[in-house]
C-alpha cells in the first residue's frame, strides 16, 4: 500500500519510510530461508557423500 502510495506522488513524508521497513524485512525473510534451504541441501549432500565413503 505504502509503494502505491508513494508512486502516485503522496505527501506524506513517512510513506517512503515504511516502505523501506518493509523491504528490510521482506528481504531479511528471504534470505534467511535461502541460508536455510542452503544449508539443507549441503548437510544432504555431505551425509551421501560420506556414506558412499564406507
Amino acid at each position: 500500500m505504502a509503494l502505491i502510495q508513494l508512486l502516485l506522488n503522496s505527501s506524506r513524508k513517512w510513506l517512503p519510510c515504511l516502505a523501506h521497513w518493509c523491504a528490510i524485512v521482506k528481504f531479511s525473510i528471504v534470505g534467511a530461508g535461502l541460508i536455510f534451504i542452503l544449508g539443507g541441501v549441503l548437510v544432504i549432500g555431505l551425509k551421501k557423500i560420506f556414506k558412499r565413503s564406507r
